[in-house]
């Protein structure tokens, strides 16, 4: 049984965390949530390469499209809720599997503070105070 956990992370607590998709066994692969501004769209044939500023940093992210989602919504300057894996390779980035518009200001408050929780909760498992 395939099991995909989604995490809210920001940018910053991803550079700091181990969390990649190469060492993911195929039956609990890890995803994470990040919301943020897309900054420096640049779209392509098959996929939009985009900048994911989240106020924590800035993150390259990759988003292949099906025929089903064209002609894609305007994302330059807009929030967006992003959901993925992390790929390392000569840089950390996202490629996502969803890319939503945020409709309400709340989204991104509930994001920081459910990141911030999962990050402290992380933190206290390390320092062996869970």
């Amino acid at each position: 049984m395939n099991v995909t956990r989604i995490i809210p992370k920001t940018v910053a607590s991803l550079r700091l965390s181990d969390i990649t998709s190469d060492t993911a066994s195929p039956e609990s692969q890890t995803h994470v949530r990040l919301v943020g501004v897309v900054e420096r769209e640049r779209p392509g044939n098959v996929c939009l390469d985009f900048v994911l500023n989240d106020a924590t940093g800035r993150i390259p992210v990759r988003f292949f499209w099906s025929a089903s989602e064209w002609p894609l919504p305007e994302y330059l300057g807009a929030y967006v809720r992003v959901v993925g894996r992390v790929v390392r390779t000569n840089t950390v980035h996202i490629v996502t599997e969803s890319v939503a518009l945020v409709t309400e200001a709340d989204e991104i408050s509930y994001h920081c503070i459910e990141a911030a929780l999962i990050y402290l909760r992380q933190q206290a498992r390390q320092s062996g105070n869970a």
